[in-house]
C-alpha cells in the first residue's frame, strides 16, 4: 500500500476513529487501527467490539493495500509532524511515513487477523444536528457509568407513531425528551450507548454536518451513524430497562418558577458546603421565595435566597414551607447541560420524586430522587 495525502486531514482522521480505541481491550490487536488503502483513498477503521468507527481520507493512491498499526505510536507521530503532504507507504508490517523533512517507521502486523467490520442493514432515520445535540444535551448526563450496568449506560430510544422519545437514568435520577418525528416508519425501543452518541455529535460538530443517517436493524442488533465519509457502528444495549414511566409524577400538589442564572450560582456557591454533608442541598419554599441551604460540621453553613416569578400550590399561604433536598450534583448536572433561563419545578412530598424543566419546554422533563435529611439538618 501506497498514498500520498495531507496531515492535516489525516490527523483529524485519527482523532475520529481513535475513539473507538479501548483502555482495557479484549484483544490485543484492538489498540491498534486498520489501515486500508483502496481506489477511493485511505479508509481507517478502529473497534472495541462495541463502538466502531470507520472513515475515508482522500489523496493520491500508488498502490492498494492494508496494514494495522498501533493507535497512540500512529497519532503522536502524525501529531508531530507539520502540516502538508506525507506519504505512507507498507514494507511488509512496517509503515513508512514520509513529510518533507522527517521519516518515521513503525512497526505493524497484518490485518487478517483484524475483526471484520459487520454488514449494514436495518430501517433508516435522518436526524439534524439540533435534533442529535438536543438528545445528547438534555439526556446523556443522567445515564449511568457502571459498566456492571450496561442497560443504564444507555439511551432508550422509543420510536412511537407521533414521534420519539429518548430516556435515559442511572437509578436517582431520569431524563425524558420527546421528538415529533413524522413518518418515521419505524416502532419499538434500541438501547444506544450514551458514549456512541456523544462521539456522533462530536463528529457532526468538527465536520460541520447538518444530518446523520441512522440505521437500525434488531436483526443485526446494530446501530449505524453516517456522517459524510465517517461511520459509527454501534452494538446494541440487550436488557430489560427500569420502568421509569412509574416515578413520573402524573401531577404536582406545587409549581414554581425562578430565574435559571441566578439558581445556577446559588447551587455553585452553596456546594461548597455541601461537600462536608454527602454534597446535600435543601431547597425551602415560601409564598414568594426559595431558600437555598447547606450545611458542613466541619467548614459552617450556606444560606441563599432567591425570589420566586410564580408559584401554585400548597405553599401560597404565608407560612407554610414546602422542603425538599437533593444530591447537589443531580442538580448542577442538570444546571451546567440544560441552561436553563427560567427554572419550572414541581414536587409533592419531601421524599417523593420532583421534576425539573426549562420553563416553556414541557416536551422534557427531568425527575430527580430527593434525600431524606433530618430536621435542621
Amino acid at each position: 500500500m501506497k498514498i500520498t495525502l495531507l496531515q492535516e486531514n489525516f490527523r483529524a482522521s485519527l482523532l475520529y476513529v481513535s475513539k473507538a480505541i479501548s483502555t482495557k481491550p479484549q484483544l490485543p490487536i484492538l489498540n491498534s487501527l486498520l489501515l486500508k488503502v483502496n481506489k477511493q483513498g485511505l479508509e481507517l477503521a478502529a473497534t472495541d467490539l462495541y463502538l466502531g468507527i470507520r472513515t475515508t481520507v482522500y489523496g493520491e493512491v500508488d498502490t492498494e493495500g492494508s496494514l494495522v498499526i498501533p493507535s497512540k505510536m500512529l497519532l503522536e507521530s502524525i501529531q508531530s509532524l507539520g502540516a502538508g503532504k506525507i506519504t505512507l507507504e507498507a514494507d511488509g508490517t512496517i509503515l513508512k511515513i514520509t513529510s518533507a523533512k522527517s521519516k518515521v517507521e513503525i512497526h505493524g502486523q497484518s490485518s487478517d487477523e483484524y475483526p471484520a467490520f459487520p454488514e449494514k442493514g436495518g430501517q433508516e432515520l435522518s436526524l439534524s444536528l439540533e435534533q442529535i445535540s438536543l438528545i445528547d444535551t438534555y439526556t446523556r448526563f443522567s445515564a449511568g457509568v457502571d459498566p456492571t450496568r450496561m442497560v443504564l449506560t444507555a439511551l432508550l430510544f422509543i420510536f412511537k407513531p407521533e414521534g420519539l422519545e429518548v430516556v435515559s437514568t442511572d437509578g436517582f435520577r431520569l431524563s425524558v425528551l420527546k421528538h415529533a418525528l413524522e413518518g418515521h416508519g419505524l416502532e419499538g425501543s434500541y438501547l444506544i450507548p450514551s458514549k456512541a452518541i456523544a462521539e456522533v455529535v462530536r463528529i457532526m460538530t468538527t465536520e460541520q454536518a447538518v444530518a446523520v443517517s441512522l440505521l437500525l436493524s434488531r436483526d443485526l442488533k446494530q446501530a449505524l451513524f453516517t456522517i459524510n465519509q465517517t461511520e459509527v457502528f454501534v452494538r446494541l444495549i440487550e436488557g430489560d430497562y427500569p420502568p421509569y414511566e412509574k416515578i413520573i409524577p402524573a401531577d404536582f400538589g406545587l409549581k414554581a418558577q425562578w430565574d435559571g442564572a441566578e439558581f445556577t450560582a446559588q447551587i455553585k456557591r452553596a456546594m461548597v458546603f455541601a461537600r462536608e454533608s454527602s454534597n446535600i442541598i435543601k431547597l425551602s419554599l415560601e409564598k414568594d421565595k426559595v431558600l437555598i441551604t447547606a450545611n458542613s460540621s466541619l467548614q459552617g453553613t450556606y444560606s441563599g435566597e432567591m425570589d420566586l416569578t410564580w408559584l401554585e400550590g400548597v405553599t401560597e399561604s404565608p407560612g407554610q414551607i414546602a422542603t425538599i433536598a437533593f444530591n447537589a450534583k443531580y442538580l448542577q448536572d442538570f444546571l451546567s447541560n440544560v441552561q436553563p433561563e427560567t427554572m419550572w419545578f414541581g414536587m409533592n412530598e419531601s421524599l417523593k420524586p420532583a421534576v425539573m424543566r426549562p420553563q416553556g419546554q414541557g416536551h422534557y422533563s427531568y425527575i430527580v430522587m430527593p434525600f431524606r435529611v433530618n430536621e435542621g439538618g
